[in-house]
Parts: C-alpha cells; sequence; structure tokens
C-alpha cells in the first residue's frame, strides 16, 4: 500500500496558475451537466506524461503539469523580492503583462457542438491522439507536439480533428459507454474501439491520410446477436444496424445494458498472450462478457505473444492427438481453431515497420482469415460467492482487469528472459468491478480467458455448434472479496465510481467517488502466485483456506471531497482522477470537484523507483535536531461561497430606476423587491454561514490535534530523556510540603562516566609503570650529564650528517641559513670536488691513450706519473671518506644509547 506522503500540492491552490488552470473563463459558453442525472462515465481529465488535458467551463485546457510548478516558483520568488517596476520589456511568455498573456495553459478549440458537453478525453498510447467524447458523439484531434506550450503565443489552438462515426455516433443512437484504444494497433494506425449503450462495439483503424477511416468502422459487431449466434455464414449476420434501421424489442436490451468496457492488457511484455486481444463487457445488471480475440486486419504483437502462444497452442494439439487428455467434443473444436489460427500467422512473414513517434520497430501481421475474424462471445461469467445465494449487484458503472502473468516455461521457450515478467502480477487475471452502490467486487478468473470463434455454417459442425453443459462448463469467475467505499447514509443516487489504473504497479488501483479518491492495494497477489507456483499438494487445502482468510484488499482515503461545500454536488459527479509518476512531481493523483478546486494527492514511489523519486526539500542539516515526523494532513481550501459574487447588486439594478428614485410605500411591487433581495441574501448568508461554522470547526479540530501533537511530542521527549537520563521524578516529600526533584538517571549515568573515566586514568597509570619497567631492563637511567652530552651529540649530528639519510632517527635542521658553515656543507662540497676531479681524471686518461696511444718510454712514464697523482688523490679521499663514515658510526651508537 503506498503511502501518503503529501496533499495538495501549493502549485495548485488558489491564487496560483494551477488553480487558474481548472477555473472557468467568465465568457465560456459551454455548458456542463450541473442539474442532469449523470448515467454515464465522466473522464474530463487525462494526462500524456506530466501534461494534463481538462474540460474546463465546455473547453479543453491543455498545460504541463511541471510548468505550472515553475510558475508559481517564480511567483513566490517575485513576491519575496517585492514588487519591481518593469521597463516594459518583454515577459516570458508574451511582450505584456495583462492576463491573457500570463496564461500558463492553451485551449484547444475543437469543433463540438455546444450543447453537448464533453464526458471523456482519452489519449492514445502513442500520443499522438485524442478521443473527445461526448454522450452521443466522438471526435478524433491529432496533439500538437509540446513545444507549442513553451511557445510565447498564447492563442486557442485548433488542432485537425475530425468527426467518428457521423452516422454511427449520432443523438438518435445510443449513447457511448467507453471509447478504447487498442494496445495491439500497427505503427503509424491507431486503432480505437467504441462501445454503446446497446451492446454494439465497433472497430475504427485512423490513418490521418483517409478521412473514410473515420467514417466507417472496419469491424462493427453486435454482442446481442453475437451471443445468440450459433455459427458464422453470410445469411446469419451479426453485425451492428446502422442508422435508420428498424429494430425490434428483445430481451438482451435489458439485460445487455452495457456499463463500461477495458481491454485485459496494455500490449505489455510478460503478459498472458490473449489478454491484449481479449475485451471485456460489464452488463449494468452484474453480467460480465469477455470477447477473445478482438484484432485489426493489421496487428503488431509484443515480442512474447507470438512465441507463448505457439508453446501453449502446440502443447494442447500435441497431447490431443497422443490421447493424453480426454476432453469433449467441443473443446477439440476450440483447440483445432486456435492451432489453425495460429498456423495462419506463423505461415505469414511479418512485416517490420518503423515509426518515430509511437513505435521503434515493430512486426506487423495481418489478421489471419481462419477461422474467420468474427470471434465468439464467451459468457455470461458465472460469479461464484462464498454462498449458493444469488449475488445482488446493484448498478455496475465500471470495469477493470489485471493481465495474467505469462508462465516461465512459455518465455522461456520463447527465448525470452523470464525477468520481464511483472513481479507484482500473477498468473491469473483479476477482474474488478464496481456498482453505483460504492462497492467494489474483487473476482479471480482461474480458467483464463482463450481465443473462441464461431464455427462456420457446416452440416458436420451443425450438431457441434452449442456444447453440451455435460462436455462444456460455462465460463465462471470467483468472487474473492466485496471492499464497501461508502456508508449507508452518503448518498448513492449520483455516484458513478470508476476505476483508474495505476502507473507504478499493476497490484494497485483507485476508484473515484464523489467523497474522494479511494486506493486499493491487492497485496496477497504474490502470495497467491507463490501458491499457484507450488508442486507441492500435500496440505494445498489449509494453504488456500489461510490463504482466503488473508486476502484482503488494503483501503486508504487518498483524497477526501466534501459535497456539502460544492454547488450542485446532488448531480455533479467527480471526474475520475488521473495517476501520474514524474521525477519532478513524484507519484500524483489529480482530479477536482464541482466548484472546479482541484484536489491532487503525493503517493509514496514503490522501492523500485526509489533512484529516480524526487528529493524532499525539508531535509534534516547538521545543526538542526530530528524533528517529530506527523502524518500528513490536506490543507484547508476555501469554500467558493468566499469568493462569488453576490447577486443582489445585479438583483437592485434590474429594478425600475423610476421607482427607486420615488418615494418607497407599502405595495406589491416593493414587497416583491424585498421577497426577492429577502430570498437572495437568505441563500448567500446561509452559504457564508455553512462555509464559515465549517472554518470556525476546523479551527476547533486543528488546536485539538495541536494538543495532541504536543503531547505525542512530549511523551517522545521524555522517553529520549528517560534514555540518556535527563527525566525527572519526585523522590520523596520536605518538610514544606513540596515533592523534592531529583535527577536519579542523569546522576546514574554521570556516575558510570566517571567510573569509566577513573578505569581510564588508571589503565594509564599502569600502563606508564610498565614502560618505565621494560626501559629499566636496557641500564640504569641516564643521569643529568649524559643528558646533557646526548643533547650535544643530536646538534653535532644534526649539523654534521646530511639530512636525505632514511631511517634516521636524529633531529636535524632543514633550514638551510641553519646548515650554512655547518660540517654538513662541507661534507658536501668534500663530495663535490671528488666527484670533479674523478670526472678530470677520466678525462686526462682518455685523452692520453688517444694522443700517444703506443707512443715512446717518455709518454708511458708520464701516464704512470698521473696514474700515481690520481691514485694518491684517490687515497685522500677514501680515507676523508672513512673518517667522515666512522664519525657517522661512532655518533649512531651514541644515539641509541642516549
Amino acid at each position: 500500500m503506498p503511502k501518503i506522503l503529501a496533499y495538495t500540492p501549493p502549485f495548485l491552490l488558489r491564487q496560483s496558475p494551477g488553480f487558474d488552470f481548472f477555473q472557468p473563463s467568465a465568457n465560456s459558453s459551454g455548458k456542463q451537466d450541473v442539474g442532469k442525472k449523470i448515467d454515464g462515465p465522466i473522464r474530463t481529465i487525462a494526462t500524456r506524461g506530466t501534461e494534463v488535458f481538462a474540460v474546463v467551463g465546455g473547453e479543453i485546457r491543455w498545460s504541463d503539469l511541471v510548468l505550472l510548478k515553475e510558475r508559481w516558483e517564480e511567483k513566490e520568488q517575485k513576491s519575496k523580492n517585492g514588487p519591481q517596476r518593469k521597463e516594459g520589456g518583454p515577459n516570458r511568455r508574451g511582450t505584456g503583462g495583462n492576463e491573457e498573456e500570463e496564461k500558463s495553459y492553451r485551449i484547444l478549440k475543437v469543433p463540438i457542438s455546444s450543447h453537448l458537453p464533453i464526458r471523456q478525453l482519452i489519449i492514445s498510447p502513442c500520443t499522438s491522439y485524442l478521443a473527445i467524447l461526448t454522450s452521443h458523439t466522438a471526435h478524433v484531434a491529432i496533439l500538437p507536439p509540446s513545444t507549442a506550450l513553451t511557445a510565447a503565443d498564447t492563442s486557442p489552438i485548433r488542432p485537425r480533428a475530425f468527426q467518428l462515426g457521423p452516422t454511427s455516433h449520432v443523438l438518435e443512437t445510443s449513447p457511448i459507454v467507453s471509447a478504447l484504444w487498442h494496445p495491439l494497433s500497427p505503427p503509424g494506425i491507431s486503432c480505437l474501439v467504441t462501445v454503446t449503450k446497446d451492446a454494439t462495439i465497433r472497430l475504427w483503424e485512423l490513418n490521418p491520410a483517409n478521412r473514410q477511416s473515420f467514417s466507417e468502422p472496419a469491424l462493427a459487431i453486435d454482442l446481442q446477436k453475437l451471443a445468440n449466434a450459433t455459427s458464422y455464414s453470410s445469411e446469419e449476420d451479426v453485425s451492428a444496424s446502422r442508422y435508420g434501421d428498424k429494430k425490434g424489442f428483445s430481451p438482451d436490451d435489458v439485460d445487455m445494458e452495457v456499463a463500461a468496457a477495458c481491454f485485459a492488457g496494455q500490449g505489455a511484455e510478460g503478459e498472458n498472450g490473449w489478454a491484449s486481444m481479449t475485451v471485456w463487457f460489464a452488463m449494468t445488471q452484474g453480467d460480465v462478457y469477455a470477447l477473445c480475440p478482438f484484432l485489426p486486419s493489421r496487428w503488431a504483437p509484443t515480442a512474447t505473444i507470438v512465441p507463448s502462444l505457439s508453446t501453449a497452442v502446440v502443447a494442447k494439439k500435441v497431447a490431443l492427438e497422443n490421447g493424453e487428455k480426454e476432453v469433449g467434443e467441443h473443446e477439440r473444436m476450440v483447440y483445432e481453431a486456435q492451432y489453425a489460427w495460429l498456423s495462419d500467422i506463423d505461415a505469414q512473414e511479418p512485416i517490420v515497420v518503423s515509426s518515430g513517434r509511437c513505435h521503434e520497430e515493430a512486426e506487423v501481421y495481418h489478421r489471419p482469415s481462419h477461422p474467420g475474424p468474427m470471434p465468439k462471445l464467451q459468457g455470461p461469467f458465472a460469479i461464484a460467492g462464498a454462498g449458493d445465494s444469488e449475488l445482488e449487484f446493484g448498478n455496475i458503472t465500471d470495469i477493470h482487469v489485471i493481465a495474467a502473468r505469462m508462465g516461465e516455461e512459455e518465455l522461456m521457450s520463447g527465448e525470452q528472459d523470464a525477468g520481464t515478467e511483472d513481479e507484482e502480477s500473477v498468473s491469473v487475471a483479476v477482474v474488478c468491478l464496481t456498482s453505483s452502490s460504492g462497492n467494489v467486487y474483487v473476482c479471480l478468473d482461474l480458467e483464463g480467458v482463450e481465443g473462441q470463434w464461431l464455427p462456420k455454417q457446416t452440416k458436420s459442425h451443425s450438431s457441434l455448434a452449442t456444447p453440451d453443459s455435460d462436455d462444456f462448463a460455462g465460463p465462471s469467475l470467483l468472487l474473492l472479496e466485496t471492499v464497501d467505499l461508502m456508508t449507508v447514509s452518503q448518498p448513492t443516487e449520483s455516484s458513478y465510481p470508476m476505476f483508474t489504473p495505476d502507473p507504478m504497479t499493476s497490484s494497485v488501483f483507485h476508484v473515484t467517488l464523489p467523497t474522494g479518491i479511494y486506493t486499493l492495494s491487492l497485496d496477497w497477489m504474490q502470495d497467491l502466485e507463490d501458491e499457484l507456483a507450488t508442486t507441492d499438494a500435500a496440505g494445498s487445502n489449509f494453504r488456500i483456506g489461510l490463504w482466503l482468510e488473508t486476502a484482503k484488499a488494503k483501503v486508504t482515503k487518498s483524497a477526501k471531497i466534501d459535497p456539502d461545500q460544492t454547488a450542485g454536488s446532488d448531480t455533479f459527479v467527480v471526474p475520475a482522477c488521473i495517476a501520474l509518476w514524474d521525477s519532478d512531481l513524484g507519484h500524483m493523483l489529480l482530479t477536482h470537484d464541482s466548484t472546479h478546486q482541484p484536489h491532487a494527492v503525493t503517493l509514496e514511489t514503490p522501492t523500485r523507483y526509489a533512484a529516480f523519486a524526487p528529493v524532499n526539500d525539508t531535509r534534516i542539516t547538521d545543526n538542526e535536531l530530528p524533528q517529530l515526523q506527523l502524518e500528513a494532513r490536506p490543507p484547508y481550501l476555501p469554500p467558493q461561497s468566499f469568493f462569488e459574487q453576490s447577486q443582489l447588486p445585479a438583483l437592485l439594478e434590474s429594478v425600475d430606476k423610476r421607482r427607486r428614485e420615488t418615494e418607497i410605500k407599502y405595495s406589491p411591487a416593493v414587497l416583491k423587491v424585498l421577497a426577492d433581495a429577502h430570498r437572495v441574501l437568505s441563500a448567500e448568508t446561509y452559504r457564508l454561514g455553512l462555509a464559515a461554522a465549517d472554518l470556525f470547526r476546523r479551527c476547533e479540530r486543528l488546536a485539538e490535534e495541536l494538543k495532541r501533537d504536543v503531547v505525542r511530542q512530549n511523551d517522545v521527549t521524555a522517553r529520549i530523556e528517560a534514555v540518556i537520563g535527563d527525566d525527572e521524578f519526585t523522590d520523596e516529600e520536605t518538610d514544606g510540603g513540596d515533592m523534592a526533584v531529583m535527577k536519579v538517571g542523569k546522576e546514574r549515568i554521570e556516575e558510570r562516566v566517571e567510573r569509566a573515566r577513573e578505569r581510564r586514568r588508571e589503565l594509564r597509570d599502569r600502563a606508564e609503570r610498565l614502560r618505565a619497567r621494560i626501559a629499566g631492563f636496557g641500564g640504569t637511567e641516564l643521569s643529568v650529564k649524559e643528558r646533557v652530552w646526548k643533547d650535544e651529540v643530536e646538534s653535532l649530528a644534526a649539523r654534521v650528517l646530511p639530512p636525505e639519510r632514511e631511517g634516521d632517527q636524529i633531529a636535524r635542521p632543514h633550514d638551510e641559513q641553519q646548515r650554512s658553515g655547518s660540517l654538513a656543507r662541507r661534507f658536501d662540497a668534500v663530495l663535490r670536488l671528488k666527484r670533479d676531479l674523478v670526472a678530470h681524471a677520466n678525462e686526462l686518461h682518455a685523452e692520453d691513450a688517444e694522443v700517444h696511444g703506443a707512443g715512446d718510454g717518455l709518454g708511458e712514464s708520464m701516464r704512470a706519473l698521473r696514474r700515481q697523482k690520481v691514485q694518491q688523490v684517490l687515497r685522500l679521499l677514501e680515507r676523508e671518506s672513512a673518517l667522515v663514515e666512522g664519525v657517522v658510526e661512532r655518533l649512531g651508537r651514541l644515539g641509541g644509547l642516549g
């Protein structure tokens, strides 16, 4: 469970650029859903990295949270430095200082009817497209690059936009409940899946170069027809009805009313091979369906999908052929269809496509033509609870599926590293449902959804179209837990809970309610995976039973939204929050209430991302003492009532000027004016009173919490003082009745310190005695005269001996002025003279040998004379050297005796 580190940051509070980003402008003409009953999801906030797209007052705004934070920091720095007079120079975003040029956001102008409020914003996985949905219509806009935010121009941007399905998604047709970007879309073509309330799914293969791709879907399926179909042929049409076609009544119109849809996988490596091509549907009455495989005409699988599916399907095929597994005829047909479908993929030669913005490089396959493009609708799934009684779900509002993890043997057989698996996922899918009553139902898909197709209409397969109940059991889900997020006293009429997946880990997701944002953590997933991976069947029932008792989701209310302080709270649905992670912002959740006041919370970064977590600004320095770490406290958000303009001046202005100038008389007209003024004033003062009362209660609660924190800190301080010995307590009562206070703990510690010091002194004295005793073993101690003689010898040695000798323990002067005129200087001069004479003698000997070579007897005698002189000089030098070395040796011995 991630820990809450902080609540709404300062750059999103009032009087900040982030707060202004969510505030509607005075000239905004877009209509909101206030006053209408909301029967669909509201996802009016989308994110692209740190960039945020939000619907405010009917207009789509675009900004960057990091940019808003930097603007707030600049504003705070200017306020600290004091007001500075500008010389009319250009600012960062423009040349003037008006409000329009100081905006930290840009507006996206998309041609959407003003009377249809925007319900959903969905960013494509390649971040190139933005799907904009109203209750019945859909538009797709091509997003501008991020560099447009830092441009000096703050005028509205008119991106290239297309209306999706001008004859499919119109007011006369069924409302749109979900829009999903296909996770296996090929590069260059983004595939959008739209699901309407009447159980119709359409696949759009969008290509900006082909406007026809925005007008007609590439694949349209009516799930009601598909659920009742037993085979696929040209006579039995399961495609969606076109605009203007008459549709008769069917009981499935109620039972198969779609509430939400989602893909099981996100196209990530390590997921189950069927997950990214499986669409899950949640019906309003509680039924759950799955459609697999649902693929576009061209699709780009990840590096692990095809190898993992090949391993699993081929293994089943071999087991069937060898008779190792006994299955019914319907299951045999399913396995054969899977093998034929996979054989078609293996026979293809994939096309390597590169795209710089969406994918670096991907292999693109064509959708297999056999057994056919029309998959079978699997379901409804039987949800098995703790008892046999039928479960009452209420009105289902959203569905969230955590994809199953690919098995280790499938990864290794596909020559992929097993380390690509998600450590927090399990080998079974987790299906979560939420209802309007605020309940979250956590279910497990133990069997797994695999690809199934409708058989073709043939005589041999006609009897096998419908499976026998004895041979083939229907799909089911195991209801593991029901989490109640709302109490009975809270209003549920306008509740429309919505899921938001977490970008950091798959075992954590968030639920947005009118009362706030709830974070659910499924920490038991790893324990379940360990139990499923074990091969020891002994005691498995006991372990699973024990796990079922402890498998409870951890719930935290991350952000609190008070519906009593928001206008139109009885009909307004809080938009589904967005979850993002950035090294500058951290792990953040963000949404807003009906007064367009942002609510954010910063969560703890998981351990594996700790190296990239933002640095905490409140770090303790060396001169500061560590303070008591208190829990994060949400900041006080002033109600909108304090900032609303009074309607009384406008009311008085509407009164006829002639009546205001005449004498006031008791008349029905004056009574009507007074009644209208009283009605306006009473409503405004009532709201102000509630806001003031809430502020007063908060102040009182703050004072109480402060007292508790002081008591808590005093308690911690007393414990610390008890440890270090600074605690005080009374010992006995004196004659005057006062209690004598004694620092017994401190005295005890001081006594121990004093004993340690005394012990240290004793050890030091003992060491001195031992050293003196050891020194006495070499002879008696030196007398005073011997010490004086020793000092003289050391001084003489320092003057005679050179300081370059290593290992010499006699101190010598290193100053050149102190060495000048000493014996050491003379000794150095003799050594230099010796070197010069030897070199000169060698040169003369060489010259004589060269000139006279084999000369007469006179030359020979001269050479002998020279040799005699050189030898004489050498003997003198050797004698001098021996004399000096003898003196040095004697001085060394004398120094050793000292």
